[in-house]
C-alpha cells in the first residue's frame, strides 16, 4: 500500500480542505508557520491513534502518543473551533484485494473526526468516505449513536457492488438461495441505509450474527432460511469481511511510517536501554543501541559517508559483557575514525551536523516499502551536502522502494533532484513538489510543475527563493 495523496481540512491554519499529491520524493517548501508541519502531524495522528481505535476504543483519536505529543483536539482544530470536525484524506494504490474487492485496488478513505456531543472528551470518528470510480460515504447518527451509511446514493452503491460480486460468484458455483430480484435490491438498499454499524477501528460495518431470525432487522418476519434473508447474511458478512481485510493493510501501512523529526539528538558515548525496542526514536535518540542491533548498515552508512564527503569511518559494538547487561540491559558504543589522521573520536567529539544527518542517513538506508516522514534534513549542512544528500534520497526511494514526504528549507535539495531528472536518474514522475502557503482563507497547498527535462514551470508562490536574487541585483543600475 502507497500513498498518492494526503488531504487534511480544518486542521490548524487549513480552513479549506487542501490535497498534496505524494510520488516517490516528495518536497514541501513553505514559510514558517505555513502549515508544512500539519500535514505531517496529521499523518503522525492516525499512525499512534489507530492501534488505539483498533482496541480499547474503536473510533477515537489520540493526540498524545508515541509518535507525536500534538495537543488536544482543541490545538489542532481550525480556530480551535470545537465545533468543527477535522478532515484527514489519504488516496491509496497498490491495495491487495481479497476475495470480496468492493473497492479497487486504487482508492481513496477519508475520515472526518469530531466531538460526538458536548459531553465528549476526546474526538472520535464522524464520518468516512471510501472511494473509488464511485464514493460511499457514512456518518455519525446521534440518534442511533452509531455511524451509518450517509444517503441513498451510497446505500445504492454499497447493495449493487454487492450483487455485482454474488452474480460473479454464481456463474462457478451454486448458490443456496435465489438471486436478489429488483425488488429484493430496493430492500437491501433500504435496509442498509436505516441500520447502524459498529466499527472495527475507524471503519463501520454490520454484525451479521445481531440480524439473524428473531432479531432486529429480521424481513418482514421471513424465516432465517429465506432468500432475502440469506442475502441480507451474505452481504453483512462480505461487507464485514472486507472491512476487516482493508484494516489489516491500513494497519499495517500506519505502523509502518517513519517518522525524523528535526533538531535530532546529538549522539552519546554510550547507549544503554533496558527495553528491546529496536526503534531508532524520533529524534535519533536510540541511535547507537540500534545500530548494535543491526550491523548490516554499518557498511552501508560508511558507503554514504563517503558521498556526502563525510571523512570519517564508523564502527558500532555492543558489549557483550553478562555483568554489563544484568545491570544496564543492552549496551552499545559508537566510534568514528578519522580517515586522514587514524584517531578514533566518539560522534559527541565531531560536528553538531554529523549528528544531525546520521539519524535521516539510518531511516533511508535501514527501511524498505515504507513512508518516511522527514523534517529539516538539510539542518547544520553546508549545501555540498545538502545537494549530496538528495542522492541519498533518490536511492532510498529507487532502491528500497520507499516513499518519502521531506518538509525542507533547502533550495539546494530541489536543484540537484531536478539535475537528477535531466540526467535520467529519476523520472519525472517520482519527484513532487509542493508549496505551503497562507491566503485569505487560510492555509493552502499549490503544486509546483516541472518539465520533462526537470525545469519548474511554476513560479515559487509569494517570493520565495527570491531573497537571493534581490541581494545580488537590487540597485546594480545604479552601480
Amino acid at each position: 500500500m502507497k500513498l498518492t495523496s494526503v488531504g487534511l481540512g480544518s486542521v490548524k491554519g487549513f480552513d479549506q480542505f487542501a490535497q498534496i499529491p505524494l510520488t516517490g520524493v516528495n518536497l514541501l517548501y513553505g514559510a514558517n508557520s505555513s502549515g508544512k508541519s500539519s500535514i505531517i502531524q496529521s499523518l503522525l495522528l492516525l499512525k499512534q491513534s489507530f492501534p488505539r481505535a483498533l482496541s480499547t476504543d474503536p473510533g477515537v483519536l489520540e493526540f498524545r502518543g508515541g509518535s507525536a505529543d500534538l495537543g488536544g483536539f482543541r490545538t489542532f482544530v481550525h480556530g480551535h473551533q470545537t465545533d468543527r470536525s477535522i478532515e484527514i484524506g489519504l488516496s491509496l494504490k497498490d491495495l491487495e484485494l481479497s476475495g470480496i474487492p468492493f473497492f479497487t485496488p486504487e482508492m481513496s478513505v477519508r475520515f472526518r473526526f469530531g466531538l460526538r456531543s458536548s459531553s465528549d472528551v476526546e474526538p472520535h470518528v464522524l464520518g468516512v468516505t471510501l472511494a473509488d470510480d464511485r464514493e460511499v460515504s457514512f456518518k455519525f447518527d446521534k440518534d442511533l449513536g452509531q455511524l451509518r451509511l450517509a444517503d441513498a446514493t451510497s446505500s445504492a452503491v454499497l447493495v449493487d457492488r454487492f450483487i455485482e460480486l454474488l452474480r460473479r460468484v454464481s456463474e462457478n458455483q451454486r448458490l443456496p438461495f435465489k438471486l436478489p430480484n429488483d425488488a429484493d435490491r430496493r430492500w437491501l438498499r433500504e435496509w442498509a441505509r436505516k441500520h447502524g454499524c459498529r466499527l472495527h477501528g475507524w471503519l463501520p460495518f454490520w454484525v451479521p450474527a445481531e440480524y439473524g431470525a428473531g432479531k432486529m432487522g429480521r424481513p418482514f418476519g421471513g424465516r432465517l432460511e429465506s432468500d432475502r434473508n440469506q442475502q441480507l447474511q451474505i452481504f453483512l458478512w462480505w461487507w464485514q469481511q472486507w472491512v476487516f481485510h482493508f484494516t489489516t493493510q491500513f494497519s499495517d501501512f500506519l505502523e509502518g511510517i517513519v517518522y525524523v523529526g528535526p533538531l535530532r539528538d546529538f549522539p552519546r558515548r554510550v547507549a544503554a536501554e533496558a527495553s528491546e525496542d529496536a526503534g531508532l526514536g524520533t529524534r535519533g535518540e536510540r541511535l547507537v543501541l540500534y545500530l548494535g542491533r543491526r550491523p548490516d548498515l554499518v557498511d552501508a552508512i560508511n558507503e554514504a559517508f563517503k558521498d556526502l564527503e563525510i571523512d570519517y569511518k564508523l564502527s558500532v559494538e555492543r558489549i557483550s559483557s553478562e555483568r554489563m547487561q544484568d545491570a544496564l540491559g543492552d549496551v552499545a558504543f559508537a566510534v568514528l575514525r578519522d580517515n586522514k589522521s587514524g584517531v578514533d573520536l566518539s560522534p559527541t567529539d565531531v560536528g553538531f551536523g554529523l549528528s544531525q544527518v546520521l539519524p535521516v542517513v539510518v531511516q533511508l538506508l535501514g527501511n524498505r516499502e515504507r513512508l518516511i516522514l522527514i523534517e529539516q534534513p538539510e539542518i547544520h549542512l553546508h549545501p555540498r551536502m545538502q545537494s549530496r544528500l538528495t542522492d541519498i534520497l533518490v536511492s532510498s526511494v529507487a532502491h528500497n522502494g520507499n516513499q518519502l514526504l521531506i518538509e525542507t528549507h533547502s533550495e539546494h535539495l530541489a536543484l540537484r533532484a531536478q539535475r537528477r531528472i535531466r540526467e535520467k536518474v529519476i523520472g519525472l514522475d517520482e519527484l513532487g513538489i509542493s508549496y505551503v502557503g497562507v491566503g485569505s482563507e487560510g492555509s493552502f497547498v499549490k503544486e509546483i510543475e516541472l518539465s520533462a527535462d526537470g525545469q519548474m514551470l511554476t513560479p515559487w508562490p509569494g517570493g520565495f527563493f527570491d531573497e537571493k536574487f534581490d541581494d545580488l541585483f537590487v540597485n546594480a543600475t545604479n552601480v
